[in-house]
C-alpha cells in the first residue's frame, strides 16, 4: 500500500496509506453534499465543508486513538508496536510479536473498543451543552455515533477483529491451546466474512450499489485476513522448534557493489532472475538487487551505473540469523511484503530463505502430521 504520509504518537510511527485520503474525501462529500444538509438545513454550504472536513479528522483521530489503545496495553505486556497505519478499512497496528499468553490478548483486544466507547462518551456528552453552536453540534454527535459504532462493529467475533481475538483469548484460556482457539476464532472470521459478503450482495441489488459494494469489501477484507491469520499460526505451529539454518539455501548467487547493471542483468539476472539478490562490497552485504531496481533505471545507463547505486539498502531488506526461529523469520517478511529473507551474520551472507521454501516445508510437515509420521524433512539447495 502506497504511504503518503508518516508521524510520531507516543514513539509510535503513525502512517497514512493512499487509500485512507480516498476513504476521508468520500466520506467528507457524503456528509457536506448529503448528511449534513439533511439534518441542519439552512446553514450556509460553507459550514457543510468545514463541518465535513473537521469531521474527518476527528475519525482519523479516533481511529488512530483507538489503535493506541492496543498499543499502550501491548507494552504493558512487553509487546512493542512498530506502527498504525490508517487506510481504507480503518486502522491497524503492527506488532513486533504475538502475544504469548491469553489473558495478554483479552486485554490488548478489548482495549481499543473501550478507548471508542469512551470518546463516544465524550462527544456525545458534549454534543448536549447547550452553549455549542448547531455546526459543532453536528461534529460532535457524528463522532459519538461513530465511535460507538466503531467499538460494536470491532467486537464481532471475525478473527483477527478485536472481537475475533476476544474469542480466541477466551477459547485459548479454557483449552489451553492457542492453535485450536485460533482456528475456531478464524473460522468464526470467515464465516462472518461470508455474510458480510451476502448482506452486501442483497444490499446491492435492493437499497443501493455503493453501500452494498461497500460491504462486500469489508466481508471479502475479514475473510481474508481470517484465511491469513490462521495460516500463520498453523505455519508456526508446525514450524515451532526449526530455524532458519534449518532450512535456508546456503551459498546463494551473489553480485558485487561496483558491479554494472548490464553485466549483473547478463551474467547474473537473465540465468537467476530472482526477486532479491544479494550484493556485497568488501565481503559485507550492502543490499540487494531484483527487477524492480533494474526496472527503475534507463536502459541508456545500465553500462555505467553501478550496483551499489540502485541497489535496496540492507536496511530495508528482512535479515535473520542462523539460529534464529523460522516461525519469527516468516513473520519478518510478512510483515515488509517480501518473498526472501537474507540470513546474515557480521555483515556475511550465510544464505537465503525464501517463502517458497517455507511453503514447502508447510506443506510437507502438515501432511506428515496428519499421517502421524515425524516430521523431519530436509531441504536441498536450489
Amino acid at each position: 500500500m502506497p504511504r503518503i504520509a508518516s508521524f510520531p504518537v507516543l514513539g509510535v510511527e503513525i502512517r497514512v496509506d493512499a487509500s485512507w485520503v480516498f476513504l476521508a474525501l468520500l466520506i467528507a462529500w457524503s456528509l457536506a453534499a448529503g448528511v449534513f444538509p439533511e439534518l441542519y438545513a439552512g446553514l450556509p454550504r460553507l459550514s457543510y465543508w468545514v463541518m465535513a472536513f473537521v469531521t474527518v479528522a476527528g475519525v482519523g483521530a479516533s481511529i488512530v486513538l483507538h489503535e493506541l489503545g492496543h498499543t499502550l496495553v501491548a507494552r504493558a505486556f512487553g509487546l512493542p508496536v512498530k506502527s498504525i497505519t490508517l487506510f481504507i478499512f480503518g486502522g491497524v497496528a503492527q506488532l513486533a510479536g504475538q502475544p504469548k499468553a491469553p489473558l495478554a490478548e483479552l486485554l490488548m483486544a478489548i482495549a481499543g473498543p473501550l478507548v471508542s466507547i469512551a470518546l463516544a462518551v465524550v462527544f456525545l456528552a458534549l454534543s448536549t451543552i447547550k452553549a455549542v453552536s448547531i455546526e459543532l453540534h453536528g461534529i460532535l454527535d457524528y463522532l459519538g455515533t461513530l465511535n460507538f459504532a466503531l467499538a460494536v462493529f470491532n467486537l464481532l467475533p471475525a478473527f483477527p477483529m478485536d472481537g475475533g481475538r476476544v474469542l480466541r483469548s477466551l477459547i485459548w484460556l479454557a483449552t489451553k491451546d492457542a492453535l485450536k482457539a485460533t482456528q475456531i476464532a478464524a473460522r468464526s472470521g470467515e464465516v462472518i466474512g461470508v455474510l458480510m459478503m451476502v448482506m452486501g450482495a442483497l444490499f446491492t441489488l435492493f437499497v443501493s450499489l455503493v453501500g452494498g459494494l461497500w460491504w462486500l469489501l469489508i466481508g471479502w477484507f475479514v475473510r481474508s485476513m481470517a484465511r491469513t491469520e490462521l495460516y500463520s499460526a498453523e505455519a508456526r505451529e508446525v514450524l515451532a522448534g526449526v530455524t532458519v539454518a534449518d532450512l535456508m539455501t546456503p551459498n546463494p548467487v551473489f553480485a558485487p557493489a561496483d558491479m554494472t547493471v548490464e553485466a549483473f542483468v547478463e551474467q547474473v539476472f537473465s540465468r537467476r532472475p530472482h526477486d532479491l539478490i544479494p550484493i556485497v562490497a568488501d565481503g559485507r552485504v550492502v543490499g540487494g538487487v531484483g527487477f524492480k531496481e533494474v526496472n527503475g533505471i534507463a536502459r541508456d545507463t545500465w553500462s555505467t551505473a553501478k550496483l551499489a547505486d540502485i541497489c535496496t539498502t540492507i536496511d530495508n531488506i528482512p535479515v535473520a540469523e542462523r539460529r534464529l526461529g523460522v516461525a519469527e523469520a516468516f513473520e519478518r517478511m510478512m510483515a515488509v511484503g517480501a518473498s526472501r529473507l537474507l540470513v546474515i551474520e557480521d555483515g556475511q551472507l550465510h544464505g537465503i530463505l525464501t517463502l517458497k521454501d517455507l511453503a514447502r516445508q508447510i506443506f510437507l510437515r502438515t501432511r506428515l502430521r496428519e499421517q502421524g509420521g515425524h516430521s523431519h524433512t530436509a531441504s536441498s539447495p536450489r
